[in-house]
């Protein structure tokens, strides 16, 4: 890891930006401030923190055990626990490439052997509960991580980003049918227990 990207340890101090960024297992890098949860509440004091920039590839220290980690499409301050690396890619290929090798279920469970502290709950399938198994900084550095070369990196994010759109397509389609549903689920209740409506009887 130590020869593949450089680590980002970019203080916020002097403010040069108050854009909050989040990091989930599902949706990577985000704006805090299209947060739905409040899982993760940043200190009024921005200075404490540190920058990313667009192109960086953004992990938890404590979740990324269980796929907290995502390249950034913005500008902005993240949580002293996360770790910050950037490249020298001009279309930031490697961040881009190695944002997917942090996904794979093969270095997922090798992260998870090297993480410390409190321990995680398996819930099967491939899906763990959030836990607090931080991977230090030596660990991640002395990772053994595939490289290929550039040509071959643009060609694989490049099928990963056609494949993924498609599979989040066909996601926010279902999430869609879904509300649709639990919407309709909620109405029906309140129509037959406030009597607008009536139970029919079997004749």
């Amino acid at each position: 890891m130590k020869y593949i990207l450089h680590e980002r340890n970019e203080r916020n101090f002097p403010i040069k930006s108050e854009e909050r960024l989040s990091l989930s297992i599902d949706k990577g890098v985000t704006l805090y401030a299209e947060k739905t949860t409040n899982l993760d509440r940043y200190k009024d004091d921005v200075t404490q923190y540190k920058l990313a920039h667009p192109g960086d590839l953004v992990m938890n220290s404590m979740n990324m055990i269980v796929g907290a980690s995502g390249v950034s499409d913005y500008f902005g301050c993240v949580s002293p626990a996360y770790y910050v690396f950037f490249d020298e890619d001009k279309e930031h290929e490697t961040t881009k490439y190695m944002g997917y090798v942090f996904q794979t279920p093969r270095v997922l469970s090798v992260l998870r052997r090297l993480g410390k502290g409190i321990m995680f709950i398996d819930r099967g399938h491939g899906r763990i509960n959030t836990c607090r198994l931080k991977v230090s900084r030596y660990d991640l550095f002395h990772l053994p991580l595939p490289l290929p070369p550039a040509s071959e990196r643009i060609e694989i994010i490049a099928f990963l980003q056609r494949e993924c759109n498609v599979v989040d397509a066909i996601i926010s389609k279902k999430q869609e049918q879904l509300a649709t549903l639990a919407a309709y689920k909620k109405s029906l209740i309140y129509e037959y227990v406030t009597g607008k409506k009536e139970v029919p009887t079997d004749e």
